[in-house]
C-alpha cells in the first residue's frame, strides 16, 4: 500500500477477512525495464539495502513483483536515478516480466514499523459512531507488513451496506492517517 492510498474493501458477513498491507512512505513515479530489470525513479533517495514496495495504477504489476511484498534495492549499479531489486540483502536481481504496458507504476521506501501502533476504524460516515474495528498485526516490522482482520463473530454483526475505513499510524505522540477507503458489506445466503 503506497501513501497516501485509497483502498477499497469488499468483506462478506459471518466470514473472517484478513488483507496484508506494505506500508510505504509517499509515493513516486517508477519505469520497469523488463529487458535489464532496472527500475527507472528520478531522484528516489534510496540507498543500498532500503526496502521498497510496489503499486500500480490502470494495470498489474509485472510477473515476479508482489505488492503486498517488499524489495531490497541492490548496490549493484544503483544511481541517483535507476537501481535493481531482490527479494536479500546483496540478493539476485528480480527478473520481472510486464505484463500491463501502459500501467502507471509507483514506488515507496518502506516504513519500519518496530515503533508504531496503529487504529482502523469502519464507520457508517467519517462523523459517525465506530461500527467495527479491524485488528491491526504486524507481520514483519523491519519489511513494513501489517494484517488488517476481522472475526466471523465481528463481520456477522455488520448490516449489509457500504461503510468507510481508515488507517491511523502512531508514533511518538504523533498520528499519521495513511489509508482510507470504502468497506462494501456483503450479506451471504449460507448462514448457521
Amino acid at each position: 500500500m503506497i501513501y497516501p492510498a485509497a483502498v477499497n474493501i469488499v468483506i462478506l458477513q459471518d466470514s473472517t477477512y484478513e488483507q496484508d498491507f506494505v506500508i510505504t512512505e509517499a509515493a513516486k513515479a517508477a519505469t520497469l525495464n523488463e529487458n535489464t530489470n532496472i527500475i527507472t525513479s528520478a531522484c528516489h533517495g534510496l540507498i543500498a539495502n532500503d526496502r521498497v514496495a510496489f503499486s500500480v495504477i490502470d494495470g498489474e504489476l509485472p510477473c515476479g513483483i508482489i505488492a503486498t511484498e517488499s524489495y531490497f534495492v541492490l548496490a549493484a549499479g544503483l544511481t541517483e536515478y535507476s537501481f535493481q531489486i531482490s527479494n536479500t540483502s546483496g540478493g539476485s536481481a528480480i527478473d520481472f516480466t510486464i505484463i500491463s504496458p501502459s500501467a502507471t507504476y509507483l514506488i515507496g521506501k518502506v516504513v519500519n514499523l518496530t515503533s508504531y501502533t496503529f487504529d482502523s476504524d469502519i464507520r457508517l460516515s467519517y462523523d459517525a459512531g465506530v461500527s467495527a474495528s479491524f485488528v491491526c498485526t504486524v507481520i514483519n516490522a523491519t519489511a513494513g507488513k501489517l494484517r488488517l482482520s476481522l472475526t466471523a463473530a465481528t463481520t456477522v454483526a455488520l448490516a449489509a451496506a457500504v461503510y468507510v475505513w481508515d488507517l491511523k499510524l502512531i508514533s511518538g505522540g504523533n498520528s499519521y492517517f495513511y489509508a482510507k477507503g470504502s468497506v462494501t458489506v456483503e450479506a451471504t445466503s449460507s448462514r448457521t
